[in-house]
């Protein structure tokens, strides 16, 4: 295909490339004219869609992993901040190395956590302002390249108030897809309409600083590289994004010396177990899911691990043929697009490769299936939703189409509210969980730790159990039955949840302690060898150390 510059014809899509230029890269002096003068009331009114859909979310506290990564972070704590660079995103919190690598995040975290202390609603209203700013960034993406003021702003509005980037908001460590989504819409956007090298240098920065806020980012640089490829093949803005998806990587080994992915848990993603086979054909079924969340966000859960999504087996083609099907047409379907509309190959590779990498394709990712991952695909589907509502809109009498567009930005309100309400705190969130998925082990587990804080261990218990029904070794839950237990006067019991719990986890230090501890009560004689077992995977646990010099002594040895 010729350069996009040259005036040569365009071979395939039978367009001249200045008018793919124009289209693609510049908008025509009277659609920006057009937009400076309505630009007042458009961008004044996303703030306000984002704060009237989000504003409980200042009174909610911190959920599921927000504890952990601002409470329980060493690093966010002694804001440690070149051991950020050199540590993956967890270690401050698990002391386990690999996995994810997300500074910028950290960073961000970590100046949180100086200004605000402990205190959520300060962090909150700064994810209110960054999802804001998200469809800031659409909008002016979209306008970037060759999009009505009309359609770019639909864009941005049902990104501020889609139900399916709900997560992203109402959890503060939902701050990395929406760091990593401003920076890598922002700059794939300017990569492939740069018409100077500064420009073209500042937006691969950018798109390179989006993967250091989240890894999934680097599909916005691989969506620039495929609109360029595509259209324009120009060599300064290609290599600029082919640097942006290798730089982080680079960053990433120099400083922290490894790549590996680290581990995935078989409760966080069964498919991680399975034969690529397995894994690609439950790909469809995993994409119709995602498409279905953009198209009909309703309802929602914050946990779809093992076993609220089943893995299909691969003989079981009923259930993975018409999947696969769907896929197949849907993608023949972007092509068409893109050869008759060059300005959608940015948002259709770009979801297309965040599909790929959240279905496994390419890699087993840490989770099954998750809404925040959804995120960037809301930019290619608000951008189709308003091109459609856009042209309704036109066909239409002016009122009519005024009345739809408002229908549906206030029904997406409606229902960001009440999913903001299911945020307040881990108590109203595994029970909005367990309603949509009943099948989910940690759902339930995460319950029954609500319930145990609450002091009501029988349902505690209870919970635990159900836990253990769906996947009967899970360690985290067989330690949480034993506490219950152990609350509830049952040491015998508790101590067989305690084996089990270290017999489903080799090395678990706590369950071991505990194994210990309890036999010490129950005056079991294994109770030396139980405290050695504990030093043996951890020479330097104190109580651990304390308690067999305690028998030895009782034992004049």
């Amino acid at each position: 295909m010729a350069n996009i510059t040259s005036p040569t014809k365009d071979r395939q899509g039978g367009l001249d490339a200045r008018q793919i230029c124009r289209m693609f890269i510049g908008r025509t002096p009277t659609a920006r004219s057009r937009f400076l003068r309505l630009a007042p009331t458009p961008w004044l009114l996303l703030p306000v869609l984002t704060i009237a859909a989000y504003a409980g979310v200042i009174d909610n506290g911190f959920c599921l992993d927000d504890s952990g990564m601002v409470g329980a972070n060493r690093f966010v704590a002694e804001a440690a901040w070149g051991q950020m660079w050199q540590t993956s995103y967890w270690q401050g919190v698990t002391g386990t190395t690999g996995g994810l690598y997300r500074p910028l995040t950290l960073h961000l975290i970590t100046l949180e956590r100086l200004l605000f202390g402990l205190r959520p609603a300060p962090y909150h209203v700064v994810s209110l302002v960054l999802h804001g700013l998200a469809g800031l960034a659409l909008a002016t993406a979209a306008l970037r390249t060759g999009l009505s003021v009309r359609v770019a702003w639909l864009a941005g509005a049902l990104l501020c108030v889609h139900p399916a980037g709900s997560e992203a908001v109402n959890a503060v460590v939902g701050m990395a897809d929406l760091l990593s989504f401003i920076a890598g819409v922002t700059g794939a956007a300017f990569l492939v309409t740069a018409r100077t090298a500064r420009t073209i240098i500042m937006a691969t920065i950018v798109l390179a600083l989006a993967s250091l806020a989240k890894e999934s980012a680097a599909v916005f640089a691989v969506g620039a590289v495929a609109a360029l490829l595509f259209h324009d093949r120009r060599r300064l803005p290609l290599f600029g994004g082919v640097m942006a998806l290798v730089v982080p990587v680079a960053v990433r080994g120099l400083l922290t010396g490894h790549l590996d992915p680290g581990g995935i848990g078989f409760l966080d993603n069964p498919l991680a177990f399975a034969d690529i086979v397995t894994r690609w054909l439950n790909a469809p079924a995993l994409v119709i899911r995602y498409l279905l969340l953009v198209i009909f966000p309703w309802p929602l859960s914050a946990d779809y691990s093992y076993d609220a999504i089943p893995v299909i087996i691969t003989t079981d083609l009923l259930s993975w043929l018409p999947p696969l099907m769907l896929c197949l047409s849907f993608v023949v379907f972007l092509w068409i697009l893109i050869r008759r509309q060059p300005q959608a190959t940015l948002w259709a590779a770009a979801s297309l490769s965040m599909l790929a990498l959240a279905t496994h394709v390419v890699v087993p990712v840490g989770t099954m299936y998750a809404e925040r991952l959804a995120y960037p695909v809301l930019a290619a589907g608000g951008i189709g939703a308003a091109t459609l509502l856009a042209d309704l809109h036109r066909r239409c009498r002016r009122g009519v189409g005024v009345v739809i567009v408002g229908c549906w930005l206030l029904l997406c309100v409606c229902l960001v509210r009440q999913r903001t309400a299911d945020w307040r705190d881990d108590g109203t969130l595994f029970a909005s969980a367990l309603r949509v998925s009943p099948r989910s082990a940690r759902a339930h587990y995460g319950s029954g730790g609500w319930l145990q804080q609450l002091g009501d261990h029988e349902g505690a218990l209870a919970a635990y159990r159900e836990a253990l029904r769906i996947h009967p070794r899970y360690p985290d839950a067989l330690y949480n039955q034993g506490a219950a237990l152990l609350n509830l006067n049952r040491l015998p019991e508790a101590l067989s949840s305690y084996v089990a719990a270290s017999t489903a986890r080799p090395g678990f230090v706590q369950a071991l302690f505990a194994v210990a501890t309890l036999r010490v009560a129950l005056d079991d004689p294994e109770a030396e060898a139980a405290y050695r077992e504990v030093l043996q995977y951890e020479p330097s646990h104190l109580e651990a150390t304390r308690g067999l010099a305690r028998m030895l002594a009782e034992r004049a040895r």
